[in-house]
């Protein structure tokens, strides 16, 4: 069961991040529809957080287009 630690919001654009037994992993939403599932296991929870922000704030773009 993953437990979540942090959300992200900027305009149609949120990520959540989440942690389960294997590490960190990141829900990257657009338009309240999941677009991608990240995991980034070996990383740190800083790590995670500089994905969701990079994410809401569009500098990763929608991988759909």
């Amino acid at each position: 069961m993953a437990e979540i630690y942090h959300n992200y919001y900027l305009n149609d654009r949120e990520a959540t991040i989440k942690r389960n037994n294997k590490g960190f992993f990141v829900e990257l939403f657009e338009g309240g529809v999941l677009s991608e599932r990240r995991d980034v296991y070996s990383k740190s929870e800083r790590y995670a957080e500089d994905l969701a922000e990079n994410w809401v704030h569009g500098l990763i773009s929608s991988p759909s287009g």
